[in-house]
């Protein structure tokens, strides 16, 4: 695979939510991306940042890359006020982080960029947030999470 560090990140991303059949995962971000029985995701990388700043000049070592992961779902009408739309946002919440805590970091092939080889060492979501619009039944919530990586020279 010939990539970035920050492509294969959210890549490697991307490929685990797709392993879950309700979950579809979009190339670019739809604010109105709603599709029924299904949560559209959008994960990007928010930055990379070296341990140190000569691995920072350098652009090799053990890294962070924090991601988002903004999704779009539906919840059924709730005319009698129960707080549906809260579950589902939940319910989407506890989906994608039950996804990233249990992948094997083991199973992420290697990948380069033509000078650095990098390696997924861990992935963990460390947040979550969202609202809701209760008129229409739409639920978004943006997830928030880190990667750590390390970059060798090939």
């Amino acid at each position: 695979m010939n990539t970035s560090p920050l492509a294969f990140v959210r890549k490697t991303i991307a490929d685990i939510l797709r392993e879950d059949p309700q979950i579809m995962v979009a190339g670019t971000f739809d604010d109105e991306a709603f599709v029924n029985g299904k949560i559209v995701c959008y994960p990007y990388c928010v930055s990379l940042n070296y341990d140190t700043a000569s691995e920072n000049s350098r652009g090799h070592g053990l890294a962070e890359v924090p991601f988002d992961i903004l999704c779009n779902g539906l919840a059924p009408a709730d005319p009698s006020k129960k707080g549906v739309a809260s579950d589902v946002m939940a319910g989407i919440a506890s989906r994608i982080q039950y996804r990233i805590d249990n992948f094997d970091t083991n199973k992420a092939e290697p990948a380069t960029d033509g000078r650095y080889q990098t390696h997924l060492v861990t992935l963990a979501v460390t947040g979550a947030s969202g609202d809701f619009s209760m008129a229409e039944n739409k639920v978004r919530v943006g997830i928030t999470g880190l990667a750590r990586i390390i970059t060798i020279l090939q």
